[in-house]
């Protein structure tokens, strides 16, 4: 009766964890489409060759790629996590849906019921798509900063070598940031090395 009543909590509050989490990555991933289709509008990169400043000194070939494999990304995201609260709303139409989702996510005939890897990936694979949605997009910024930047041949005169150097500061100050807090979060509870 304890380990029924542990289980039906812990599914349960899965349940809604999960609920919450599918929802902000939802809106998350919306506004990261947002942004990269407005980026994908910049002269500079929707005109390669023109007469518009920059975007006749550097192929935008690459940023495009990147930017709409940023988009297919961020669109897989919402389509996944969609799919996926769709999936959690139905089961809580049965009367036994706490056992659903414990058959769901464990592997069959286990007790206690043990993750089945194919669901543990299946479940973070919305996230997966946000992340590698924003690191596609702040890798097509890099390729506009260094393109532009190249052609001043990294001469601190011209005012692109100066933006790549600002650009390369802040990148320098944000990437180790965002893995520390990841670790932070993430190692402190255990989750790093899972």
């Amino acid at each position: 009766m304890v380990l029924e009543d542990t289980q039906k909590k812990l599914t349960e509050a899965w349940l809604e964890n999960m609920d919450r989490q599918l929802n902000t990555i939802s809106v998350t991933s919306a506004l990261i489409s947002s942004l990269v289709v407005s980026a994908l509008a910049w002269p500079s990169v929707a005109s390669p060759g023109g007469e518009d400043g920059p975007s006749s000194r550097y192929d935008s070939g690459p940023v495009r790629c990147l930017w709409y494999i940023s988009l297919l990304f961020s669109l897989t995201s919402i389509a996944t996590a969609t799919n996926q609260n769709v999936v959690i709303h139905r089961l809580s139409c049965f009367s036994d849906s706490l056992e659903r989702t414990r058959r769901m996510l464990g592997e069959s005939g286990s007790a206690p019921v043990v993750p089945d890897m194919l669901q543990l990936w299946i479940w973070q694979i919305p996230i997966a798509f946000l992340n590698g949605s924003v690191y596609t997009f702040v890798a097509g910024l890099a390729v506009i900063v260094w393109g532009v930047a190249k052609d001043s041949h990294l001469d601190f005169q011209f005012v692109d070598t100066k933006v790549l150097i600002v650009f390369m500061v802040g990148l320098s100050v944000c990437v180790p940031n965002y893995l520390l807090g990841t670790y932070g979060l993430y190692g402190k509870i255990g989750l790093a090395s899972s």
